[in-house]
């Protein structure tokens, strides 16, 4: 092993122990949650494949017993299955803290320990050896590269799901620096595999190094990013809720439509008539949910379902007040849809400063009108 591979061990020996301490420390939260046990079983997994990696790229793997190294392997092989899984399964705990689907992301890391236990049992003792003096020149064969191609794939498939939900929210105010920093990181984690099995498939040891050192540095500042932004975590689990439930009631509706739907409802129709009208009822008239219906007036319209309503009724209210003069006030609330004179009173002086009765005798003055109106 040459200086530069040597210093890249002890570099990745070191991130190992880091990971390990931050590991620990998972175990004496005072009250952990799901994402605490999601981190530890993530930090553990990291902790051994930069451990595993780290001996061998110091040359310590000649000097242990060829059982012990064996074994290691294939180890190894299953922590590379479950580096990906886990990371996942550490985003979805922040997301969805009561549901975790463990079972159907470990499927991969069980399914490998049959092929790798038979790989390596079954190999001739002199290549068994040769992996145990230098893994990297050991002449390898075809299920192995096979084997370790499948983990690469499983953990940048993994890591680019995390770097998709990251970027669903990375113009979220909140947490737009924080994320975005979040974003390279996870970025940069995609290279490591990717360099890590091309430098053993091409024979080329500087490059899994690294990629090793890649590995090591981003799980450093990934590390550092979760010390210094805790809170940060935990927001971003909410910004991801919030962006998922945005996009679930946007499925399937034709958002125009929709528009041209509420506006011939209420313009037309003249919907806001009826005294019992209510979001559930509304919502039904346009064949959504009424989760969908306050959605859609919250974000796109900017306005609560109560006010989108009262406005309606108020724009019409004002034309009857100065339009019908010997029209009784009270029977223009009553006509509008407000149910009682105290709710008409106080929702037109919301919207305009001013009671009916006041905006009606203001427009006779402006006029100078003829007509009398009846007293309510």
């Amino acid at each position: 092993m040459g200086p530069y591979i040597t210093v890249t061990g002890y570099f990745i020996l070191g991130c190992a122990v880091i990971s390990l301490c931050r590991a620990i420390e998972q175990l004496i939260v005072k009250k952990p949650e799901t994402s605490n046990y999601a981190l530890l079983l993530l930090l553990l997994c990291m902790t051994y494949l930069q451990a595993a990696m780290g001996l061998f790229f110091i040359g310590a793997t000649a000097a242990m017993p060829l059982a012990l190294v064996i074994i290691g392997i294939f180890w190894f092989i299953v922590a590379a299955y479950l580096a990906g899984p886990l990371a996942f399964l550490y985003y979805n705990s922040l997301i969805n803290p009561m549901v975790i689907r463990v079972r159907f992301h470990l499927v991969p890391a069980i399914t490998i320990c049959f092929p790798a236990a038979w790989y390596l049992l079954n190999s001739p003792y002199d290549y068994l050896a040769a992996m145990k003096q230098n893994f990297f020149y050991a002449g390898h064969r075809a299920p192995l590269y096979i084997i370790m191609a499948g983990a690469v794939a499983l953990i940048v498939g993994y890591t680019a799901t995390i770097l998709k939900i990251e970027l669903s929210v990375r113009n979220s105010a909140s947490i737009k620096i924080a994320v975005r920093s979040l974003i390279v990181i996870t970025a940069g984690l995609l290279l490591s595999p990717v360099a890590l099995i091309t430098g053993f498939a091409l024979g080329y040891i500087g490059m899994s190094a690294f990629g090793a050192v890649v590995l090591g540095v981003f799980n450093l500042l990934f590390i550092f990013a979760h010390v210094r932004y805790h809170d940060f975590f935990m927001a971003l689990g909410r910004e991801v809720r919030l962006a998922r439930y945005r996009k679930s009631m946007l499925r399937g509706l034709d958002i125009d439509a929709l528009r041209e739907q509420i506006e011939y409802l209420m313009s037309v129709e003249k919907y806001y008539h009826n005294f019992d009208i209510s979001i559930k009822s509304t919502a039904d008239e346009l064949s959504i949910t009424p989760h969908q219906l306050s959605w859609f007036l919250n974000k796109k319209m900017r306005i609560d379902f109560r006010n989108f309503i009262n406005r309606y009724r108020v724009e019409e209210a004002k034309l009857l007040l100065a339009g019908s003069l010997g029209q009784n006030v009270l029977n223009v609330g009553f006509h509008v849809g407000f149910g009682s004179k105290t709710s008409f009173n106080v929702t037109f002086k919301e919207f305009t400063g001013k009671t009916p009765t006041e905006f009606r005798q203001e427009h006779i003055k402006k006029t100078g009108s003829a007509g009398h109106a009846k007293k309510p």
